[in-house]
């Protein structure tokens, strides 16, 4: 995993697995997911830390999805 570096755009990809264990998701629009920080107990909201949210990942390729997180100065650490 490449390191989060705050005060710039960190792109997270991922492979999203179907929850039945039948493969990979490789269409639609409800790929979710969920950033923890371990420090803080708290989660991404998508513009700052605080309670569980869900955030809307993007489709690049084949079971391959991303989310663009830009990182607040200050922010950088175990995620």
């Amino acid at each position: 995993m490449q390191p989060i570096i705050e005060g710039r755009t960190n792109r997270l990809r991922y492979v999203a697995e179907k929850r039945d264990g039948s493969g990979v998701v490789t269409s639609g629009t409800n790929v979710k997911l969920k950033i923890h920080n371990i420090t803080k107990d708290q989660y991404w909201t998508g513009t700052s830390w605080g309670t569980e949210t869900e955030l809307t990942a993007t489709h690049l390729a084949n079971g391959v999805w991303y989310y663009d997180w830009d990182v607040p100065d200050g922010d950088a650490g175990d995620k």
